[in-house]
């Protein structure tokens, strides 16, 4: 058994048996048998043990479980058993307990509210319940009643404050500074209160004559019944109210400002004095005609940041032109730094001098009586003379200031971007107004660079930057290419200066590096080219900040697209969830690269990250589809390079228009081109379809270009000369006559005495007259393997149109055997598929040459007459056949 085990009274067993019996049939409770005394001392030894769980079953036991003599005093002790189990001592907050617990735990103090009046009297579970009430005016009226008898019975000084805070928000809501419109109810919970102001000085003189006070407590007293005076007094009576003030024990300022700062403030001065106070109020409330007297009365420099920024704003109002950028500035400085320390709770203390020295007095979370330093700044400004040399940037410095200790950006307001009257000289005077101002000003444009232009004369300076910046949304709007060059100009001087940061300009830094590269990188190509080298230069920041998506887009628009895969494989393997973007456009990179080798580049890359990868079944996708383009362009690449075999295959028209196109840089439609290569558009059409499907002129949708291996080929082509090459003989001789008898010859002289102005040609291959690809279309296979070796006699061709326009066979008795009969057939067939006039002619006997004449004239009378009118070259080939048909020995 336990030490603390042992502890527990003997006494208690039938307490615990009960309590036990209790929880585990609470449907059919036991017969009433607890007395109170006993289940007090058991929960004395359960305290003393921290028994926490056990006071909470206490505090859970049924009224009806307890002896019916003890009942009504359980009642209430039976609430405090319940709230001590379920908020023990060491929970923080009722906010740590579960929100099951938590309601368990208020509505057992509201039960004890509504059992005992006088709470006060049991002065933890009081504060407990105060503490449960909000900010309604339902609850601030509950808290104010019972507090003000609490404070008229009891003296303390925190209920005294607790009371304060509640009355002066009960006195807002009457006056409407809630900034809510009230319902019925509360304006009949208002209706029905007793004069506030009355129940306080009353509550503040209950006080002091309970003579309970310390020496402490009574100056907080004392400064409480002055507080309310400023809060009823009349406007003629500010100065008595004032002088008041200036009585109450105040240290020396010059004391205060030698003691050491606190550098969790930033070294601000926040320590708020009697006579400070009083300046506060007789700047509220002195007339303007009267506001440079203040001076004399304030000559001393304050201990508190806000109210010696104010004063010297009053001093340069006053000061001799030469003397005013001295004073304005310093004012700058001082509001800056109180505006940088965060001060939300600015007049909850007073410094004043006590017996054992100077203590800070709190006086409670609502503060003194006394107007906002912004709304001071405003008066001030309004009060300036016209002429004031920098009425400009005191309007703009209370507006700075006023916005940023609100956490209010200007929004709509006139004149409220960077280019604000005087903003440029008050930056200069502070960082923390330049910071202040990149967080309020509008133009997300004009904030990036005010804030990157802090970092670097902060940077540069070696100075700390200032106690707390918020950048705000600097993603929330659009810059335009004017606006980013700024913005650039700023970031190229800040990576100057980037391995000098502090940590703490590099973590504000790091705060708004994504923000800044995702707002320039939407621009335009000149924007982001001159952006890249900058985001190399901050790349660690990216990466650390996980922007390296932003990294590899820029590099992917206006880089290198091996740094843009590796980005994106980065951002891969980082992003919390599979960023589809990053696979998209890892997929462009080579969808739309057109280099084998680069291609090749990223395969390689790909391989090298599967076996690493945290998302390798997505890195394997994407190394399958660049397989798959590395893939085409090798197929590509290998017809491109097989284009110098295909080159002989090209027409002179063909290269003609390849010329053309090889000499411009880009043109507006076909027609064009065929207007410089002095070619009728369908030829040039057809040709174009010829020169891209061999490979000659490599097309995309918006460019072209000529296939670099045929370069070489058409500069030749273009030189328009001669390129001879002459090949020796080996001393052995081959040779024979161009005619295979004497009457072809015969018929040959004939022929081209009969065709002056035609080409006549002897034993011509048929490939030379016919189409290679028409014909593989046209005939069987069998005719076509005989049309690749087969020759003609003589074929007559135009001299304009360079087609055949007739074709002549000499045949002989050779050609009476029955193979040379079935090549006959075969050539007749491949002339009729051709559409070529096919004549055989066969000389019998010795005919002269004028009767080959006349025998050639009838035989191509009849031919004239079977000729097709829809064969090319149609109208010479009839006149010449007409002119031959009508020649007679």
């Amino acid at each position: 058994m336990s030490k603390k085990s042992k502890k527990k009274p003997q006494a208690t067993t039938a307490v615990a048996a009960a309590v036990n019996a209790v929880a585990v049939e609470p449907d059919a409770p036991p017969e009433p048998q607890l007395r109170l005394a006993d289940m007090q001392a058991s929960a004395r030894a359960h305290i003393d043990n921290k028994a926490w769980a056990e006071i909470l079953g206490l505090g859970r036991v049924p009224l009806t479980a307890i002896h019916k003599d003890d009942r009504k005093s359980a009642e209430v002790w039976l609430l405090r058993a319940k709230i001590l189990g379920l908020y023990p001592p060491g929970i923080r907050s009722p906010y740590e307990l579960a929100r099951e617990v938590r309601e368990e735990y208020e509505g057992a103090l509201k039960e004890l509210a509504g059992r005992v009046e006088a709470l006060h009297t049991l002065q933890l579970e009081f504060d407990l319940y105060l503490d449960t009430l909000g900010w309604s005016i339902d609850d601030c009226a509950q808290a104010f009643r019972r507090l003000s008898r609490a404070c008229m019975e009891l003296t303390n000084v925190d209920w005294l404050r607790k009371l304060r805070g509640r009355a002066l928000m009960l006195l807002r809501a009457h006056e409407g500074r809630r900034g809510e419109e009230m319902s019925a109810a509360d304006q009949e919970t208002l209706a029905a209160l007793p004069d506030l102001t009355l129940a306080l000085s009353e509550a503040y003189a209950a006080a002091e004559q309970g003579e309970a006070l310390d020496e402490e407590g009574r100056a907080l007293v004392n400064v409480l019944r002055l507080d309310l005076d400023l809060l009823m007094a009349d406007p003629w009576d500010y100065g008595r109210v004032g002088d008041a003030l200036l009585r109450l024990p105040c240290p020396s300022e010059s004391s205060l400002i030698a003691l050491p700062k606190d550098e969790s403030s930033g070294r601000a001065q926040l320590r708020l004095t009697p006579r400070a106070w009083a300046f506060m109020w007789m700047l509220e409330h002195t007339p303007g005609e009267g506001l440079a007297d203040l001076l004399q009365r304030f000559p001393e420099p304050f201990a508190c940041d806000a109210c010696e920024g104010l004063r010297r704003v009053l001093c340069a109002l006053s000061a001799a032109p030469a003397d005013v950028d001295e004073h304005l500035s310093l004012a700058v400085r001082a509001l800056m730094r109180f505006a940088d320390a965060d001060a939300h709770w600015f007049g909850e203390q007073l410094t004043m001098t006590l017996s054992e020295g100077v203590q800070e007095i709190y006086v409670g979370m609502s503060g003194l009586h006394m107007a906002s330093v912004g709304d001071l700044l405003l008066r001030l400004y309004e009060h300036s003379p016209e002429d004031f040399a920098r009425r400009a940037e005191l309007e703009s410095l209370y507006r700075i200031f006023t916005a940023s200790t609100q956490y209010s950006p200007l929004e709509d307001e006139a004149l409220g971007d960077e280019d604000m009257p005087g903003l440029a000289w008050l930056c200069e005077q502070s960082l923390s107004f330049q910071l202040a101002a990149a967080y309020v000003i509008q133009g997300a444009a004009g904030r990036m660079r005010l804030l990157l232009d802090a970092m670097r004369r902060a940077t540069s300076a070696g100075v700390p930057m200032p106690q707390n910046y918020y950048s705000g949304d600097l993603s929330g709007e659009d810059l335009d290419e004017p606006e980013a060059w700024l913005v650039l100009d700023a970031l190229e001087q800040l990576s100057a200066v980037r391995e000098q940061m502090t940590e703490k300009t590099r973590r504000m830094w790091l705060e708004v590096v994504g923000d800044i590269f995702d707002a320039l990188s939407k621009l335009g190509d000149k924007v982001r080219a001159q952006l890249l080298p900058l985001a190399r230069d901050f790349s660690d920041d990216l990466l650390e900040k996980e922007h390296s998506f932003r990294l590899a887009y820029l590099e992917q628009v206006a880089g290198d697209p091996d740094d843009a895969l590796h980005y994106y494989l980065i951002n891969l393997d980082t992003a919390e969830n599979l960023p589809d973007v990053s696979v998209k456009n890892a997929k462009l990179l080579w969808a739309r690269s057109e280099d084998l080798g680069q291609v090749q580049q990223f395969v390689d890359k790909l391989q090298e990250e599967m076996p690493t990868s945290s998302r390798a079944d997505v890195v394997q996708q994407l190394l399958t589809d660049a397989k798959a383009r590395l893939a085409t362009l090798n197929k590509r690449d290998q017809f491109e390079r097989t284009a110098v075999s295909r080159w002989p295959s090209l027409t002179a028209p063909a290269r003609k228009l390849l010329s053309v196109f090889a000499s411009i840089k880009s043109y507006n439609g076909l027609a064009e081109v065929a207007e410089y290569a002095g070619m009728d558009l369908t030829w040039a059409g057809r040709h174009y379809d010829k020169l891209v499907e061999l490979g000659m002129l490599l097309v995309t949708d918006k460019t072209f270009r000529i296939n670099p291996h045929i370069a070489p080929l058409l500069e030749r082509e273009s030189q328009h000369a001669v390129i001879g090459r002459i090949v020796r003989s080996q001393g052995t001789s081959a040779v024979k006559q161009v005619f295979n008898s004497q009457r072809e010859f015969t018929i040959y002289q004939v022929l081209v005495q009969l065709c002056p102005n035609h080409l006549v040609f002897p034993n011509c291959a048929l490939q030379s007259v016919m189409s290679f690809d028409r014909m593989k279309e046209l005939v069987s296979d069998d005719d076509f393997g005989y049309y690749l070796r087969a020759i003609v006699d003589i074929v007559v061709v135009s001299s304009t149109t360079y087609l055949p326009m007739l074709a002549i066979e000499v045949d002989s008795v050779w050609h009476d055997t029955e193979r040379q009969q079935r090549n006959d057939n075969k050539k007749d067939r491949l002339f009729a598929a051709a559409g070529i006039p096919f004549m055989r002619l066969r000389p019998v006997g010795s005919p002269c040459e004028n009767t080959i004449r006349a025998q050639v004239a009838e035989h191509v009378d009849e031919l004239v007459r079977s000729l097709r009118a829809d064969l090319p070259g149609y109208d010479q080939a009839r006149g010449l056949l007409e002119d031959l048909s009508g020649v007679r020995t």
